[in-house]
């Protein structure tokens, strides 16, 4: 469920690589002010260039970022062990290392990035989930005061962290060996025990086939938001929205009105800065869904007048605009009302947008350069020359930015 995404659906897994970069605040040299920073998730690691002259700052590699962003963990192989190293993701120093047994790839990092989860790296035939019978998972924390290596049954992928730091919710593919469904799991960091997770009226969730989309973390990191699609048992393809809440550790489904999920690669989501609402694209049906994250419903629907049929969506959300790209067309809805400010053509494809809380601008990625806009117009204001073919979606402040890698969870 945020450049890390499995999706499957009846058994069969592929891995959907994808980059993303994060506008964040970087202080000024001279001490006054602060200027964006932006973050670029390449095939070599997660590399960080200044948003006004694309000059680059760091690079870390084969790194994943906390959901605050306040730190990146990276691994890489030292003989029979892995060297994991935090680097302070403002200006790319490393914070601590430790040594973990075992050849280990960095799966899941808490909001806060004091917890890591690892696993060993298995690559599935044609990118699908590989079947195992048992799991080895590491949990470590990131000062380097303990590590704890779990054995457990079955076949799991970690997911989240609790936002108390004594669970961790995982994807338990069914069956291990031939996976065609899943369920999320808990797991007690002190005991190793697997449990069910809850929904909110005190049923268990079960198990059930689907295809995890995209996802997004509340900004205060207390819940995970997932896009699913799935097909019932008519063969009718339908979407929901699966909610995994951190702090109470339970999780309950949204689902979405039809024609929402006929066209899945057509679809993405994003998340307001306050949590209040998670907002829907379903560009190919020209529709938008609002989900109350407090109510936990479909508050509202709207048409949106940008289509795009076998092309994702790329979404963006400030306070008071919500904001759709679509190969090379911008719009800027009013929110709550759902309805069009603006239309903007833009000179190329965009590859994902991002609002930075730190700069008065709307950042559009496209393969070689980085647009700042005005948000409340879409005018360009600044162009960013970006030399890497790797550039292909943005994120902004504590939201795992669409594009990453997700594991189906529901």
């Amino acid at each position: 469920m945020g450049t890390w995404r499995t999706t499957w659906l009846s058994g069969l897994c592929s891995v959907l690589v994808g980059v993303l970069v994060v506008p964040a605040a970087l202080p000024a040299h001279d001490g006054g002010g602060s200027r964006p920073q932006l973050y670029l998730d390449t095939a070599q690691g997660i590399a960080a260039i200044d948003a006004e002259n694309g000059a680059p700052s760091f690079t870390a590699h084969d790194a994943r970022p906390a959901g605050d962003w306040s730190r990146l963990v990276s691994a890489a192989p030292d003989g029979t062990t892995t060297r994991v190293s935090v680097i302070d993701a403002i200006d790319g120093t490393t914070q601590g290392a430790f040594s973990v047994d075992g050849r280990n790839d960095v799966r899941v990092v808490s909001y806060r990035g004091d917890l890591v989860a690892l696993s060993p790296h298995e690559a599935g035939r044609d990118g699908h989930q590989p079947g195992r019978e048992r799991t080895t998972l590491v949990v470590a924390a990131t000062d380097g005061s303990g590590t704890r290596t779990y054995d457990l049954p079955g076949n799991v992928e970690p997911e989240a962290f609790s936002t108390d730091g004594r669970a961790a919710f995982v994807i338990d593919y069914l069956p291990p060996m031939q996976p065609d469904r899943y369920q999320v799991r808990r797991l007690d960091l002190a005991t190793g025990q697997l449990g069910d997770v809850p929904s909110p009226d005190g049923a268990n969730q079960g198990q059930m086939p689907g295809v995890a989309r995209t996802q997004v973390m509340a900004p205060d990191g207390s819940r995970l938001y997932t896009l699913y699609t799935s097909a019932d048992e008519h063969g009718d393809a339908y979407s929901f929205v699966h909610v995994l809440d951190l702090d109470g550790q339970w999780a309950h489904c949204v689902d979405l009105p039809r024609p929402f999920g006929q066209a899945p690669e057509a679809m993405s989501l994003a998340i307001t800065p306050n949590g209040s609402a998670v907002y829907v694209a379903d560009v190919a049906s020209g529709r938008l869904a609002e989900v109350s994250t407090n109510r936990l419903t479909v508050a509202r629907t709207a048409r949106t007048p940008v289509r795009g049929f076998g092309q994702q969506p790329h979404l963006a959300a400030s306070s008071s605009l919500l904001y759709v790209a679509v190969d090379r067309t911008l719009i800027a809805m009013r929110t709550p009302s759902l309805v069009v400010r603006y239309h903007e053509a833009l000179p190329s494809a965009a590859r994902g947008l991002a609002v930075p809380s730190t700069a008065p601008l709307l950042y559009v990625a496209h393969r070689h350069a980085i647009d700042g806009r005005d948000p409340t117009t879409g005018s360009l204001s600044t162009t960013v020359r970006v030399d890497t073919p790797h550039l292909v979606g943005l994120g902004y402040g504590a939201t795992p930015p669409s594009g990453d890698t997700i594991k189906c969870a529901c």
